[in-house]
């Protein structure tokens, strides 16, 4: 019900598009029919199918890094960043439509989310738009997205992949380094300035840039919030499994 053919079908012409600009992504595989997105209709409703190649490699946790490695993390992501400020083909969703779904879907009783919503909107209207800081970012640049090969970072996992500042993607990647909470970010981080040393390797990072990680990571807490709030709308269904009730406890909290 959220991501309809075409929705998808942009996300693979970014693929195609970071391809051949020399990114490594995972690729889609058309199907026998020659088609890159499959639509199935079923008595559940209709569904579509992506396959992708697989990216051989490793995958690593934060706690087991070096600084190398988030060194090597950031200019991955500066290499994206870089690739996508040639991209302008629309069809993926922006900030300010996340932002108008989640002030459809809030709940009146949620009043610190609405005014969260109000304050950011404000504050994310301010803020300059241009090539070289705005652009179609993956959205979740973090280490279960990455494989680590001797030739380099793969990337996968572009279906949230949405039109925000490049910034931003450095928040939301290194989230996990402050508990998710704006007010812990440490603009002088060890693992941030590695990453920050790698990612101005591959492209410019002004420190004013930097400085809007708390902003944008309180951005990326309402939009998750949202979310949070849109599973847990069907409510409980009479005989489910005990990891779907485990689960639904765990949203909750």
């Amino acid at each position: 019900r959220e991501r309809s053919a075409n929705f998808i079908a942009a996300e693979l012409d970014y693929l195609h598009f970071l391809t051949d600009a020399g990114i490594r992504v995972a690729k889609p595989i058309p199907s026998l029919a020659g088609n890159q997105v499959e639509s199935v209709s079923t008595h559940l409703g209709l569904y579509h199918a992506v396959v992708f190649e697989a990216l051989a490699g490793q995958q690593r946790e934060t706690a087991d890094l070096t600084p190398a490695q988030f060194i090597e993390w950031g200019k991955a992501l500066g290499e994206l960043h870089l690739a996508a400020q040639q991209y302008q083909t629309p069809g993926r969703l922006t900030w300010r439509d996340h932002f108008d779904q989640i002030a459809a879907s809030l709940p009146p009783h949620e009043q610190a989310a609405r005014a969260a919503l109000e304050h950011l909107t404000q504050q994310l209207s301010a803020l300059p738009v241009r090539a070289d800081n705005f652009g179609l970012i993956h959205f979740d640049f973090e280490l279960d997205n990455l494989i680590w090969t001797p030739d380099g970072l793969g990337i996968i996992d572009f279906d949230d992949s949405a039109w925000y500042w490049f910034a931003a993607d450095i928040a939301f990647a290194l989230r996990d380094l402050f508990n998710d909470r704006a007010a812990q970010v440490e603009l002088n981080h060890p693992a941030l300035l590695a990453f920050a040393e790698g990612y101005r390797m591959a492209k410019p990072l002004a420190q004013a840039e930097l400085a809007l990680l708390p902003l944008f990571l309180a951005t990326h807490n309402l939009v998750m919030f949202a979310k949070l709030l849109r599973a847990l709308e069907a409510g409980e269904h009479p005989g489910e499994p005990a990891w779907l009730v485990g689960l639904r406890h765990k949203l909750e909290a």
